[in-house]
């Protein structure tokens, strides 16, 4: 299964390092992981979208899907969304911390799952 990893360019150090053990823990299951900046490469194909409260792309899902991110500091939602490609996850922090917390989240249902392709 190849999955496309499409995150916000400008996320600092804590971000990143969630991003990198989510993709780590996707490979350790199996899966081929594509990490883009480019929003054109996850249509059509299993993407998880990660990035802050503030990204243009997750703007506009969020108004789409309905979601609301808390406002406290390091809050984050998980979330399948609706209008971008057919099997979408997203991943949003209110802040940098926020978004490494999601993907430690996600991390743990993955794990708990006997395939990771079952949390699309």
């Amino acid at each position: 299964m190849q999955i496309v990893m499409i995150s916000n360019a400008s996320l600092g150090e804590s971000a990143r390092h969630g991003i990198g053990e989510l993709a780590r823990t996707l490979r350790e299951y199996g899966v081929d992981i594509e990490e883009s900046k480019t929003l054109g490469d996850g249509q059509d194909r299993k993407t998880i979208l990660i990035g802050n409260v503030h990204w243009p792309l997750l703007e506009q899902l969020k108004s789409q899907n309905g979601f609301n991110v808390p406002f406290k500091k390091e809050s984050y939602i998980i979330a399948r969304v609706d209008g971008f490609s057919n099997d979408s996850i997203c991943i949003i922090g209110r802040d940098d911390w926020g978004i490494e917390y999601g993907c430690f989240d996600l991390i743990e249902q993955i794990e708990a799952l006997s395939q990771a392709e079952d949390i699309f």
